[in-house]
């Protein structure tokens, strides 16, 4: 059985909800937050040994969430930061910690996954042998606003065009050669050119990437970027699943 370790990134300011508050502690089911529902289905469904949460802006909040296979990781910069640094705080952490993994996914914190998408990316995990991958979307009229998306290679994370069709859920898989390789592009990255990037587009953008990322597509998973899409996704989450 494949060791999976997953990254949760939720440092962030949440600023375009507008309400001060971090949206991963939200509920979204009448029951759940979305963190914490984002947790169980690693532990659950995806057999995730190990879960990192970068946490930053009201990270007091998530403190609750530490236990035996759960631990936060602080990202005091996260002011300054647009999830590079996040990423290479919780990798960092796992290989100091010796954490013993063969895939590590890395999950934006404000992704609900619908049970029929979690199925999907549940059946990825179980196959012989994953190359890295990208889970996206089509572009339709429900996220056509959505920012980010992938070019026709697989390559390229793009935050600046929208012009594309696929566009990125905020959820990738990738191997442990893979990650350290990520890690060891983002340290230097951040020693030369700051934070100011989201985590794979400097990694996947450059001339020299040796990565070819598989593309899954997922069906009916919702990013939250405020709140209209907040109580979107609250709406539609029980249709979808």
């Amino acid at each position: 059985m494949k060791k999976i370790l997953t990254i949760i990134l939720a440092a962030g300011m949440s600023s375009r909800m507008k309400d001060g508050k971090t949206k991963c502690i939200k509920k979204i089911d009448g029951q759940e937050t979305i963190i914490r529902r984002m947790i169980r289905q690693q532990l659950d469904l995806f057999n995730s040994q190990m879960i990192y949460i970068s946490t930053g802006y009201q990270s007091k909040e998530y403190e609750s969430l530490n236990s035996y296979n759960v631990k936060t990781v602080l990202n005091d910069m996260y002011r300054v930061d647009k999830n590079i640094n996040s990423c290479f705080l919780c990798l960092d952490r796992a290989f100091l910690e010796k954490t013993s993994f063969d895939y590590v996914m890395i999950v934006e914190g404000d992704v609900v996954i619908s049970d029929k998408d979690a199925e999907i990316i549940k059946n990825q995990i179980n196959q012989k042998d994953i190359a890295p991958v990208i889970f996206v979307e089509k572009e339709n009229n429900t996220n056509r606003n959505r920012v980010g998306c992938i070019d026709t290679s697989g390559t390229c994370y793009i935050r600046e065009k929208e012009s594309l069709d696929d566009r990125m859920t905020g959820i990738f898989l990738i191997d442990v050669k893979t990650s350290k390789y990520l890690l060891e592009k983002q340290e230097i990255l951040i020693k030369e050119s700051g934070m100011n990037f989201y985590y794979f587009q400097p990694f996947l953008r450059g001339s020299d990437c040796k990565i070819k990322f598989k593309k899954v597509y997922l069906n009916k998973s919702f990013t939250i970027n405020n709140q209209k899409e907040y109580e979107w996704a609250k709406m539609n989450l029980a249709t979808s699943n």
